[in-house]
């Protein structure tokens, strides 16, 4: 298996390790901006990973590496995203727009606002994570050859 699928599966079965244990630590963790952001460093440190195994070369050998492993991380978080808010435990959406409705930057625009959970507009909300982690390959990637 390729390094940087391998750096990818390992980062989102951890990400999906880490929500579990705060899901089984207290149900409401799982929502807290905190582990959202910070299971990202996981993210960010398998990239680097997967760009440090790399073979040297320009830019664009690094960069791929670093893309391919959020691509997969990601998708294997967002599944994990999916069945758990979505099949396993909805009542989590809930807790989430409680979560938004009650932090002053968002204050009530979320009150009203759809957050329900379907294949459909998990898989957009992949797609849409993509740009983002097209900006953090970029960083990784540059940060890697160095």
């Amino acid at each position: 298996m390729p390094a940087k699928i391998r750096f990818g599966a390992i980062a989102g079965t951890a990400t999906v390790v880490l929500f579990l244990l705060f899901y089984w630590i207290d149900r409401p963790l799982v929502n807290h901006p905190a582990l959202w952001w910070g299971s990202m460093i996981l993210y960010l440190v398998f990239m680097y990973r997967a760009v440090k195994s790399a073979a040297p070369g320009d830019f664009r050998s690094a960069l791929q590496p670093a893309f391919l492993t959020f691509v997969v991380a990601n998708a294997l978080f967002y599944l994990f995203y999916y069945l758990l808010f979505g099949v396993f435990d909805p009542g989590l959406v809930d807790l989430q727009r409680e979560t938004m409705v009650s932090d002053p930057r968002f204050g009530q625009a979320f009150e009203n606002y759809d957050l329900k959970v379907t294949l459909g507009n998990t898989f957009f909300r992949y797609c849409y994570s993509l740009i983002g982690g097209f900006i953090l390959s970029l960083g990784v990637a540059a940060a890697g050859r160095r």
